[in-house]
């Protein structure tokens, strides 16, 4: 189906890749299973998004989509239910750049122009990192956000920004 142009793939890698999750310019997020025979394969559509989609990502199991918008509408979808279980608007007020799920914890990172909110599946904040920069103080500063990505094992995350500034940031206070 060609009906709108591809944004976004996420494959699940606990089932050798067969789940495979799409997100669209429509605002769909799409859901295939590769075992099928091809007029089969697209096992459920979600239409709940008004806008084009950033991240469309499997969750553990296959059995829940997390995907958000660039109007900043993220949602939980139950493959099963074929409906969203969650629904809500990131605290940014700019939109969404930049979205992306750990493989393995219950984390999900938001990027905006000027902020990265680091979220549980449960819609729940954990943290905000805002970038600071005056003339007269330096202090941590970051472009606007261009990509995000989670380490595929620990809870560490990689921020890519238009200015080419590459941050990493971790819970852990050591660091």
């Amino acid at each position: 189906d060609a009906d709108s142009c591809v944004t976004c793939i996420s494959l699940d890698p606990a089932r050798g890749g067969a789940m495979m999750c799409i997100g669209c310019g429509d605002g769909t997020v799409r859901l295939f299973d590769r075992r099928l025979k091809p007029p089969d394969t697209r096992v459920a559509t979600f239409r709940e998004h008004s806008s084009w989609i950033v991240s469309a990502q499997l969750g553990i199991g296959a059995n829940s989509i997390i995907s958000g918008s660039t109007t900043g509408d993220v949602r939980l979808f139950d493959t099963r239910a074929k409906t969203s279980t969650l629904a809500f608007q990131t605290s940014h007020g700019q939109g969404l750049r930049a979205m992306d799920a750990h493989p393995a914890a219950d984390l999900f990172a938001c990027g905006s122009v000027n902020q990265i909110s680091i979220n549980y599946w449960s819609g729940t904040q954990l943290n905000i990192i805002k970038s600071v920069y005056h003339e007269w103080f330096y202090s941590s500063k970051f472009g606007p956000v261009g990509c995000l990505s989670f380490h595929p094992h620990k809870v560490l995350l990689a921020a890519g920004s238009a200015d080419s500034t590459l941050s990493i940031y971790s819970l852990d206070n050591k660091r």
